[in-house]
């Protein structure tokens, strides 16, 4: 009896903790489409991402995870004679980054991000397999929410600086300068409320 008395309220409680955190508790799945700020990239842009947030009376508060490149696969990279420089548009990149929505008419929301990001490009040169470089990541955007879980949004993005490095590969000399990558990406994703799937 005390046995049971005691599951039961484990079972009790653990259904209220999770049912406290899934209460207005979000995630986001989807992509994004665009291209570097300044110069047109032939090659595009592109992320897959996913977020989670909860939605409080004063807005909304999440995390957001993206992973990207170029949406056409390939590069740009300035080649002449033994040395190729690599584009900084070419980068790839992840980041997680801290956002808060504001809703400021009906269901359109503005949207300020902080966070972390990584720049980096596969180069198998003698020494190197990837090269990387830390950065700082920000930017803003606007969106707005339709049919409850379709998510649209157009967002810039300041992604840090591509890495600084120089290598070899076989007689190639490989070149990576510390430019800036900006984005502004169009974002579509499927929407949907933890609570629904528990």
């Amino acid at each position: 009896m005390m046995f049971k008395s005691k599951l039961l309220f484990i079972v009790t409680l653990l259904f209220t903790i999770h049912n406290s955190i899934a209460q207005d508790l979000f995630t986001e799945v989807g992509i994004g489409l665009g291209n570097v700020i300044g110069e047109e990239h032939p090659k595009g842009k592109t992320e897959i991402y996913f977020n989670v947030f909860k939605s409080f009376k004063f807005g909304e508060i999440g995390l957001d995870i993206s992973t990207g490149g170029n949406f056409i696969p390939g590069n740009i990279s300035e080649i002449q004679g033994d040395i190729e420089t690599l584009s900084p548009n070419d980068a790839k990149f992840t980041s997680i980054s801290a956002f808060y929505r504001l809703s400021i008419f009906k269901k359109v929301y503005f949207e300020p991000r902080f966070g972390y990001s990584t720049l980096f490009y596969n180069v198998n040169t003698d020494n190197e397999r990837i090269i990387d470089k830390s950065n700082i990541t920000y930017g803003i955007g606007i969106g707005s929410t339709f049919f409850e879980n379709l998510s649209l949004s157009l967002r810039y993005q300041h992604l840090g600086n591509t890495p600084n490095y120089e290598g070899t590969k076989n007689s190639t000399t490989i070149i990576s300068k510390s430019e800036k990558l900006n984005l502004v990406l169009l974002r579509v994703a499927y929407r949907f409320n933890w609570k629904s799937i528990f």
